[in-house]
């Protein structure tokens, strides 16, 4: 049997003989929170560390947090302390593409350049915070004109076909002009 009287912000606990103020019993309460609270962040930051955080780095940050089982606040303050301003997986993925399509059109001198991309992932693994190369944006740059390219010609392929049959075949040639801008990029 409990007894709360508001009078005298008295609380009588039916297990202990002892009486304990309102204020007393909240105290208690928001040191146990706190405790627990502490309890779990300590542990979540030993699972969360330089060496481990990377292996999450290929996906959306939503997901790695599925994955780790945490709270996405939690992994961002974390990784915050541990130096990782931004989730680098929108940075990986763009550099990942640009590999693909370099590997797509696969001449000589870009077989360098898909080496010097393989190791600029690997460096933005180890260091998620590093900016893109200046070479690395504009050959990004050159690849999207490349496919925008690409693109359009293949949403204009019925109409080209009906106006070659009136035109003969003079006139651009827009997949020439696809290959020429591959050829020209250089790292």
């Amino acid at each position: 049997m409990g007894r709360f009287e508001t009078g005298n912000q008295q609380l009588l606990l039916e297990n202990t003989n002892k009486d304990i103020t309102v204020e007393e019993h909240v105290q208690d309460m928001k040191r146990v929170k706190r405790h627990r609270e502490v309890k779990t962040h300590t542990s979540n930051c030993k699972i969360l560390s330089k060496e481990t955080i990377p292996q999450y780095f290929h996906m959306p940050i939503t997901k790695a947090v599925r994955e780790l089982k945490l709270g996405l606040t939690l992994l961002k303050k974390r990784c915050k302390e541990l130096g990782i301003g931004r989730w680098p997986h929108r940075k990986l993925m763009s550099l990942q593409t640009l590999i693909k399509n370099v590997q797509e059109e696969g001449e000589g001198k870009l077989r360098d350049a898909i080496q010097i991309l393989e190791q600029e992932r690997k460096l933005m693994e180890e260091v998620p915070d590093l900016q893109l190369a200046d070479k690395t944006k504009r050959l990004r740059q050159a690849c999207f004109k490349v496919n925008y390219k690409k693109r359009k010609l293949m949403a204009g392929m019925p109409s080209m076909i009906s106006k070659s049959k009136f035109l003969g075949s003079s006139g651009d040639n827009p997949a020439a002009s696809v290959k020429t801008n591959f050829k020209q990029w250089s790292i």
